[in-house]
């Protein structure tokens, strides 16, 4: 699996704090490994995947797109320009 997304018809709960979250989001394999080494869920709220960053020292750039996505999530690249 290349990335860790909610179902927006289930609202899925996150494993760390319980909380259901309505958005779809995702990160990068070597992101999820990185940042999750040593927890048991599969499923994380942004909220606590950005916490357990952060006390990793690990800084995470946010990016909102169009779903379903037409392309890959590519955050350094410029769609301003028509």
């Amino acid at each position: 699996m290349d990335c860790r997304y909610d179902d927006l018809s289930s609202n899925e709960r996150c494993r760390k704090c319980n909380k259901t979250f309505p958005i779809i989001w995702e990160a990068p394999n070597y992101l999820w490994e990185k940042i999750t080494e040593n927890f048991e869920g599969n499923i994380l709220c942004p909220s606590c995947f950005d916490e357990m960053a952060a006390k990793q020292g690990i800084s995470l750039l946010w990016v909102c797109q169009e779903f379903p996505p037409n392309k890959p999530l590519n955050p350094t690249s410029d769609t301003s320009a028509g």
